[in-house]
């Protein structure tokens, strides 16, 4: 096991992936390669059903947080060991464990201990969840339309010495750039992005109440699944866009996604009033409980969202689905 603790090093994951791989009777995709030259790799296990809607589990774009990258793990194994039939009738389900590659490996070298800018970003020092192209439907009725060229750090900061910085452009990084246009060939119907620690789920930026609506729907199922319910942040006319993945997703693929923060602030302040290093702050000492509170979630979200038309789905009809 690695310095880590009861998480992986870089080998040890790249295994697992393999094993669980084979036992799913899935597929390993190399989407692209990260900054350093690391492969990025994901699943694609198989629906039962043929023709069936795809569906993305990823985990890990950012460095330290790692809890994710075991939730994505479980969901596989789930689909590796029969425990995820109904998702696996329903869907074709691609799980991408850790988009952040050289962020994973720098925090498992790094011991876990570092600054937020130091472990979260990749190896430009560019934050990837902001480095996506923010949508092209306006901002109107936001609160991004006020502020205009004003800059609110935390959401994506202009500045490279910022733990947010989106880069000089978007999609500037290859690791955000091969997501992307994973995402634009597979067109999946739903998706989760994992990430730590503030036990929460954050739909996208969206424009309209009737998809406001449906997220509070979807993440009602998800919630349901899990033992203990995390909190719904849906910020409606004060959201923005930061150049975050799930928003990309859903209004330029027609995907319906959401960010499942894994492991509470409560959590976290319980196991450390002041953590030792970052990575305590971000993942439990043992996964094990959190990942079986989440990781129904996930499947819960993608089964609920199978069943709702997306509203921007037709926009992407001129896209060739992937062979």
């Amino acid at each position: 096991m690695s310095a880590l603790g009861a998480y992986p090093d870089e080998d040890e994951r790249e295994r697992e992936l393999e094993q669980l791989s084979a036992r799913a009777g899935g597929v390993l995709v190399t989407i692209g390669h990260s900054v350093g030259g690391r492969p990025i790799r994901a699943v694609r296990v198989p629906s039962t059903t043929r023709d069936a809607p795809r569906v993305l589990v990823n985990a890990n774009i950012h460095g330290p947080e790692h809890i994710g990258s075991r939730v994505a793990m479980a969901v596989l194994r789930g689909l590796a060991e029969e425990r995820a039939d109904e998702l696996r009738r329903a869907a074709e389900v691609v799980v991408l464990p850790c988009v952040n590659v050289d962020g994973f490996a720098r925090t498992v070298a790094r011991a876990g201990r570092g600054t937020l800018k130091e472990l979260r970003c990749n190896d430009h020092g560019v934050d990837l969840n902001r480095n996506f192209p923010l949508p092209t439907v306006g901002d109107a009725g936001s609160l991004w339309g006020l502020v205009g060229s004003r800059e609110l750090s935390i959401a994506g900061s202009r500045d490279p010495a910022r733990a947010t910085w989106r880069g000089p452009h978007p999609l500037s990084e290859p690791e955000a750039k091969a997501l992307h246009d994973f995402a634009i060939v597979e067109r999946f119907s739903a998706a989760v992005s994992l990430h730590s620690y503030m036990g929460t789920f954050i739909p996208p930026c969206v424009r309209s109440v009737d998809e406001a609506r449906a997220y509070a729907r979807l993440v009602t199922r998800a919630r349901c699944a899990q033992r203990r319910r995390y909190l719904r942040f849906q910020w409606g006319f004060f959201d923005m866009f930061t150049g975050e993945l799930e928003d990309f997703l859903h209004h330029e693929t027609g995907t319906w996604a959401v960010t499942l923060e894994c492991f509470t602030l409560w959590q976290t302040l319980r196991q450390h009033l002041r953590a030792p290093t970052l990575f305590a702050r971000f993942n439990p000492a043992d996964p094990r409980s959190v990942v079986a509170n989440d990781a129904p979630a996930v499947i819960a979200f993608l089964l609920a969202a199978l069943e709702l038309p997306h509203p921007r789905r037709g926009a992407t009809e001129a896209i060739d689905p992937a062979p």
